[in-house]
């Protein structure tokens, strides 16, 4: 997905068009562009909450099943973006653990999921 300044300006244009037209898509965009940059620049400590956003906000039903699924493999997304950060920063792997890796779970988004179900059904 394109920042706006790198699109051209017929595409500007059409994006305003479509802003305008269905306000709604303003939140799902920046929903979206967030989560690219946070695996962009993997930043795992915040998959938490932008799950959470996802789930709460209620821009798009899509992005609140986007975010389900994310829950559903949260151990396996944090670890592919800690994985992929530490072999970057040279940390050498913990032992005993089936990817190499110390994965520490955290608290469930238990409410944001229930108000979600609630959301898409």
């Amino acid at each position: 997905m394109k920042q706006a300044d790198e699109l051209k300006p017929d595409e500007q244009t059409l994006q305003e068009q479509l802003l305008t037209c269905a306000p709604a898509l303003q939140d799902a965009m920046t929903l979206v562009q967030e989560f690219v940059e946070l695996v962009y620049d993997r930043r795992a400590e915040n998959l938490d909450a932008w799950i959470m956003l996802a789930m709460t906000r209620g821009a798009r039903v899509e992005l609140c099943r986007f975010a389900r699924g994310l829950m559903c493999d949260l151990d396996a997304v944090r670890a592919a973006l800690i994985r992929v950060q530490k072999a970057a920063v040279g940390f050498e792997p913990t032992m005993g653990y089936p990817n190499g890796f110390a994965i520490r779970s955290l608290s469930p988004l238990g409410h944001a999921a229930e108000a979600c179900a609630l959301h898409v059904s």
